[in-house]
């Protein structure tokens, strides 16, 4: 199985009468499962940690099926992210930019309360 098989990608529209019951499935995960998971990422940053590059470059062939000479291969290029955005449909790039805009503002008043116990809820909740 490629990597691309073990990665299914599905669409769930909130207007179907299932939705609710089908998302909370999608996002339950069991005590077990959230600590294999942990395993597998701590495992994973000890092995980059220790073997650098090369371990980067390992996982990068594992779970992206792509194999690259040196970690310096794994840039993109700013014409090329550039070009990336501009084909974009516009409601697909506006999207993103207010993500964007989401992640920003939540970070900026995450360092604002810097340690401090704090809640934020953005205008869509």
């Amino acid at each position: 199985m490629s990597a691309n098989d073990a990665l299914a990608l599905r669409q769930l529209d909130s207007a179907d009468a299932g939705f609710d019951a089908e998302l909370g499935s999608l996002l339950a995960y069991s005590a077990e499962a959230d600590a294999a998971i942990e395993a597998s990422v701590d495992a994973i940053v000890a092995d980059v940690r220790e073997r650098g590059d090369a371990a980067v470059l390992d996982y990068t062939a594992r779970f992206d099926g792509r194999a690259f000479g040196t970690v310096a291969e794994l840039e993109i290029g700013r014409h090329e992210l550039q070009a990336a955005l501009a084909a974009l449909p516009s409601q697909q790039r506006s999207a993103l930019e207010v993500a964007a805009a989401r992640i920003r503002d939540f970070h900026e008043r995450q360092l604002e309360a810097c340690g401090r116990s704090w809640s934020y809820r953005d205008a869509d909740g």
